[in-house]
């Protein structure tokens, strides 16, 4: 007599009550098989491990498992789970986080700007942003785009959670959230408000060996969709959302640098020290000859700053803090700039 194949993935998933709200709910027949269970089960235990809440995982599901179903044998794209991850929930990928590339090179303003264009250069690349609602300034946005594109890239997902409410969300980015006149609640609300009416376009130049200028533009709209919360209080709202443009998904899967989540924790006060953190390391492995000259240092990250002088001494003081958390660090600066030597990744990715 023939028993049934063992399907250790599928039966515990069908056991979650995440996954048993979301089954109930859903509009069509469900049916999996193991490798699409396997790969479901990674995406609601990575997430628990990360202490994100039941409603915002299942806010979560219902693109997940569209991807999923387009899974039949195993391929590259599969991040296999090992026995020990099964075990504890988690995997080596758990603790990395991801940036746009363009935006590890060219920052956003660290403080109120109070207009509505903002550019950065680096080089013969440079950024330009529009918003209606003003340019995002400070850490929120870093820690917004740092755990957008981080779920966006992970689980390989154009909508991304952001849950019940602000305050849910702040502590899921490893903020103390802080309701009232005073508190940060509002602020990161119209942090993320500012991000999602933001477009940006990015200039590159290069010459050609026949002294040519090729110059390259990129349009990018960073979301095509965001749905926030209406309820003051933020209580009784349904879970949000943001929702990837497609061009600007493809191009995040593309070219994302790998972070180092402790690493952000520890310099999230900081709008500089996580810019200075996301530089150097989207730099590592890529040592110069030349130091890149302060005034190129202030047009890639000062903004707000009185002179030249006062961001020198700025940024040497958050080179340090960023140092301490990453101790294998080599930049230095002199007074002729920063230098560059070679570092290995602080941390190294295996998603793909």
């Amino acid at each position: 007599m023939n028993s049934e194949p063992a399907r250790p993935m599928l039966d515990w998933l069908t056991s979650h009550p995440v996954w048993q709200s979301f089954s109930e709910n859903y509009e069509q027949e469900i049916k999996l098989n193991e490798l699409q269970a396997e790969r479901i089960s990674t995406f609601i235990r990575k997430l628990e491990s990360a202490n994100i809440e039941q409603a915002t995982i299942l806010a979560g599901l219902p693109q997940y498992y569209k991807n999923t179903l387009e899974i039949t044998e195993p391929s590259e794209k599969v991040t296999p789970i090992t026995e020990q991850a099964v075990e504890t929930g988690v995997d080596k990928n758990q603790t990395i986080q991801f940036i746009y590339s363009p935006l590890a090179q060219m920052f956003l303003p660290h403080s109120e700007t109070g207009e509505l264009l903002f550019s950065r250069s680096n080089g013969m690349a440079e950024i330009h942003w529009v918003s209606k609602n003003g340019i995002p300034y400070g850490v929120a946005p870093r820690l917004l785009f740092f755990y957008i594109f981080s779920m966006a890239k992970k689980y390989k997902i154009k909508e991304v959670p952001l849950g019940k409410s602000m305050s849910a969300l702040m502590r899921d980015i490893g903020v103390t959230p802080v309701s009232g006149r005073k508190g940060n609640v509002a602020r990161y609300t119209e942090q993320l408000k500012r991000l999602s009416t933001s477009f940006i376009t990015l200039e590159y130049q290069q010459s050609a060996d026949n002294d040519m200028q090729h110059l390259k533009i990129q349009n990018c709209k960073i979301f095509k969709e965001t749905n926030l919360w209406f309820d003051p209080e933020y209580k009784k709202s349904a879970s949000a959302s943001v929702i990837l443009d497609d061009e600007f998904y493809e191009s995040l899967m593309k070219s994302a640098v790998p972070l180092e989540l402790n690493a952000i924790r520890a310099l999230k006060d900081s709008a500089l020290a996580l810019d200075i953190y996301t530089f150097l390391t989207y730099r590592s492995n890529k040592s110069t000859r030349r130091p890149i000259p302060w005034q190129g240092l202030a047009d890639q990250f000062g903004s707000g700053y009185d002179n030249l002088k006062n961001f020198k001494l700025k940024f040497n003081k958050q080179l340090e803090l960023v140092k301490k958390v990453w101790p294998e660090c080599k930049a230095e600066t002199s007074s002729a700039g920063l230098h560059m030597k070679d570092t290995k990744p602080h941390i190294e990715s295996t998603l793909r």
